[in-house]
């Protein structure tokens, strides 16, 4: 079956529970085989039919469920998220109310009482994030290497770590960061060679957790991760795009570290692999060319 959301969930569960083999595969991966056997249009049927012959023909992981402590975790990590977007929509509320014409106290003073509840809701999910952690000792070991590198914190360990099962459910980086939706998607046709952007076809979880890590390694001068922001910036004179391949390789080094139960070593040469080459550029697994 292909991964939707969390709506393949139950039925994995329930052929996983009466001892079914089962695979879930990923919808960009479900598209590309489509795609690959000359599947042009798309329904029910047709993607039915797709999986099944994928199912019959390619090698497939065997999927087993995301732990019980992992799923409980990726349940409040989502609610903190929720709440957090709650806060800045009431934010801009308070904001337009205080800026307008006429404004009225009544409706100000509400916002800000719900604002105060969203506070202790966000500080109780924050709490409930450490205890679901603490609660197991691996894992609680497995988030420390996540968090040795300077500027990833709890809650963004936290999020990588639910939305990943613990890494389980990609084999290797290049995949992990297909899943996350920071592989590029290019634009290009003879001579002409348009905008390179990340794909955002993943778990945008994961990037909306990535956003500030991405911001603080700069702050701190973590590693090689202000030289990387640099060379970036110097040839875009986009941030934006510095601060997203910052965050496809702390995702990365995030995964090997977990993998190989290792903290983080600022001095260990992180330098990217290349995975495809053009011309004399070569094209990294943060998805740009250096």
């Amino acid at each position: 079956m292909e991964a939707t959301g969390v709506y393949h969930e139950q039925l994995a569960w329930f052929l996983y529970e009466r001892d079914q083999i089962v695979h879930i595969v990923l919808a960009n991966r479900a598209k590309a085989y489509f795609q690959s056997i000359g599947n042009k249009s798309k329904n029910d049927k047709i993607d039915a039919k797709g999986l099944a012959v994928m199912g019959a023909t390619q090698p497939l992981t065997i999927w087993a469920p995301i732990s019980k402590q992992l799923y409980e975790l990726r349940s409040i990590t989502r609610h903190l998220e929720d709440l957090q977007s709650i806060k800045n929509a009431l934010r801009g509320q308070l904001e337009q109310a205080n800026t307008s014409i006429y404004s009225s106290k009544e409706v100000t003073r509400s916002i800000k009482k719900t604002m105060k509840e969203i506070d202790k809701q966000i500080l109780n999910a924050e709490k409930m994030i450490s205890k679901c952690i603490d609660i197991d000792p691996v894992l609680r070991q497995k988030i420390e290497y996540l968090t040795s590198i300077k500027g990833v914190g709890e809650k963004t360990a936290a999020v990588v770590a639910a939305e990943t099962d613990g890494f389980a459910q990609v084999r290797n980086a290049k995949q992990l960061i297909s899943y996350a939706g920071y592989d590029i998607k290019e634009n290009q046709s003879g001579q002409r060679v348009g905008k390179t952007k990340i794909t955002k076809k993943g778990n945008a979880h994961i990037r909306r957790a990535l956003h500030f890590p991405a911001l603080n390694v700069i702050r701190y001068e973590v590693g090689s991760f202000p030289s990387l922001y640099g060379r970036i910036l110097d040839r875009s004179a986009i941030k934006m795009k510095g601060y997203v391949a910052l965050q496809a390789r702390l995702l990365r080094i995030m995964f090997s570290l977990w993998k190989k139960e290792e903290y983080y070593d600022e001095n260990y040469n992180w330098q990217e692999k290349s995975i495809k080459k053009s011309g004399s550029q070569t094209l990294c697994m943060n998805g740009y060319t250096t």
